[in-house]
């Protein structure tokens, strides 16, 4: 429509040309001529639909094209890592169920450390020193009744393992840090199942009865 509009107004003034001077004539000319020019070239570039009125871009891609195929080498390596983080999730679930096992054990016992975070710590440092958590845990279980009564000098120790080296502990938390890898090392790894000779070894007085306990309560964990 403005299109339209422009070209009769050219028309129009072409028509006031004629009555002016030369001078005069041969500058409107070549302004309207300008003005002209303009007016087709507009008129090429939305004719050319140039400049469309909605975008017909195709925002289709292909994954193909956007994304690099994986190489040998990057398959091979996935392939590699699969069986890695299997054998991790693995690991994992044995623990989870070793922890609850724990914990239900412990909650039987009325045990002032049956919560997640020590039988989480008792299977962990039992775990770093290749022993048998349930051996450190039966052993607890005779020299302190499961921590209900840890060793006592001036006050509590938290020494739930009656293991006399004369320290007195903060909390449970730093007496497992302390003695758990000792037990494990001097008596769990050594001795294994065999709980008369831990017992004998433990110091233990009473080691024919100690010694069933203690492998009662392993067994049952």
């Amino acid at each position: 429509m403005r299109l339209k509009i422009l070209q009769e107004n050219i028309l129009k003034d072409l028509k006031k040309v004629n009555k002016l001077p030369v001078i005069k004539k041969s500058i409107i000319l070549f302004l309207v001529l300008l003005q002209l020019s303009t007016i087709l070239g507009v008129s090429y570039v939305f004719g050319a639909n140039l400049f469309p009125a909605k975008s017909v871009l195709n925002l289709d891609y292909s994954h193909d094209v956007l994304l690099s195929k994986a190489t040998l080498e990057e398959v091979q390596e996935a392939l590699a890592i699969e069986p890695i983080l299997a054998e991790q999730e693995k690991v994992e679930r044995e623990r989870d169920a070793k922890i609850e096992r724990l914990l239900n054990f412990l909650k039987k016992q009325k045990s002032p450390v049956a919560t997640r975070e020590y039988a989480a710590q008792i299977i962990d440092l039992s775990d770093a020193n290749n022993a048998d958590f349930r051996i450190i845990v039966a052993i607890m279980g005779v020299e302190s009744g499961f921590c209900r009564v840890p060793v006592k000098k001036n006050g509590n120790t938290y020494n739930c393992f009656g293991y006399l080296n004369g320290v007195k502990y903060a909390s449970f938390e730093d007496a497992f840090n302390n003695l758990i890898p000792k037990i494990a090392v001097q008596y769990a790894n050594k001795y294994g199942w065999d709980f008369v000779s831990l017992a004998k070894a433990y110091g233990q007085h009473s080691w024919e009865k100690t010694s069933k306990y203690m492998y009662n309560w392993a067994s049952s964990i």
